[in-house]
């Protein structure tokens, strides 16, 4: 196996739930993850051994993202997920071994708070929302955050912070209405 076989390819989940993230649509998702693998293998000789994969594949799925940036879909995939939630038919196990199937309200409760939650990040610029999916969502750290954003650790978590308080802002009503906050 290749270097860039046994680097990158671990890497393809975490890509694809970062290119959902950004996209919030499957299919644009999966053009953004293909050609971001694509560019990588292009440019794997730029790759500098012992820096972040993780980091460097972050900033080439970024830069295809922003050049191919589809505002479509945003409004298409929060109807689907509305939609979806609301028909699926996935039952999980309760504590007692019991198959739960949650009741209508809770489909409804869930199906609100993620176009809440969707829509409360669409109010953020758009530097705070990705530090925030990067951090709270992808997992990246600070640092490995500031090299995808080629910007100061320190902007980062500023960027963090200033969006984690408008995020608090934007949901609070919603919070109430479902019983979690006061």
């Amino acid at each position: 196996m290749s270097s860039y076989e046994t680097t990158v390819l671990p890497l393809e989940a975490a890509m694809r739930a970062y290119a959902n993230k950004l996209t919030e649509c499957e299919m644009i998702a999966d053009d953004l993850v293909q050609e971001t693998l694509i560019r990588a293998w292009r440019f794997w000789d730029r790759f500098e051994p012992g820096t972040s994969a993780r980091s460097w594949l972050a900033r080439i799925m970024r830069n295809v993202f922003i050049d191919s940036y589809h505002r479509d879909c945003r409004r298409t995939e929060i109807y689907e997920l509305a939609a979806g939630s609301m028909h699926h038919d996935d039952t999980s196990l309760s504590p007692g071994g019991h198959s739960y199937m949650p009741s209508p309200d809770e489909l409804v409760d869930g199906a609100r708070t993620r176009e809440e939650v969707h829509q409360a990040l669409e109010v953020l610029p758009p530097d705070f929302r990705r530090a925030i999916v990067l951090v709270d969502i992808e997992g990246l750290t600070y640092r490995e955050v500031a090299e995808v954003m080629e910007c100061p650790m320190g902007t980062v978590m500023s960027r963090i912070h200033r969006g984690r308080k408008i995020l608090r802002a934007e949901l609070e009503e919603h919070a109430g209405d479902v019983g979690v906050a006061a």
